[in-house]
């Protein structure tokens, strides 16, 4: 049998309704995205004696990639709900963002504490740990390195990068302040002065 479309609370199947599952869904293919331009790179420039410069490099020009990606689609996403609220066909949620977020971390926050725990065991299952890491925050694992005591508090970066961005985000795009637009024209209209 089809799966029949969520209804909303006036009855119109022909409404897009965002529910939480779809938020959470987005901000992990925001990591994936990130993911796979990091792996990518990898893979393009394994062959090449480029020193451990190029891993932070690379590192922090995809966890940007990922800030913008979760940043941009979150954004969207809020606007959407906006007009959802408008006309009510949802109730405002102002903690959505930050909510969404926060969920979309529970696999990371499971594989980080994995890792404590593993941590001073040597065997197989740390490797495997460190590889569900490496699959869920690749453009993190430069700055995790070795587990120094420095380097831990690393593993609890990207666990909070998507929470912080996402709620950011729900607000901006909610309440429609240009963020991005806000930064660009104003250094245009500032380079125009400096002319």
């Amino acid at each position: 049998m089809a799966k029949q479309p969520a209804v909303t609370p006036h009855g119109d199947p022909n409404v897009m309704v965002s529910p939480m599952s779809g938020f959470i869904r987005m901000h992990l293919y925001a990591e994936v995205g990130a993911l796979a331009v990091f792996t990518i790179a990898e893979l393009l420039f394994a062959g090449l004696e480029l020193g451990s410069w190029f891993e932070f490099v690379l590192g922090a020009v995809c966890t940007v990639l990922w800030i913008a990606f979760d940043f941009s689609s979150t954004l969207n996403a809020a606007m959407r709900d906006r007009n959802l609220v408008k006309y009510k066909y949802i109730q405002y949620d102002k903690w959505k963002g930050l909510k969404s977020g926060l969920f979309a971390q529970i696999p990371g926050v499971v594989v980080i504490i994995l890792i404590w725990l593993t941590n001073s065991r040597p065997g197989g299952l740390n490797e495997w740990v460190r590889l569900f890491y490496f699959i869920l925050y690749g453009p993190i694992t430069p700055f995790t390195g070795a587990l120094t005591p420095i380097s831990q508090a690393f593993f609890l970066l990207p666990v909070w990068i998507c929470p912080a961005v996402a709620a950011l985000a729900y607000y901006c795009g909610y309440n429609e302040i240009p963020f991005f637009a806000n930064i660009v024209y104003k250094n245009r209209a500032r380079s125009k002065k400096l002319r």
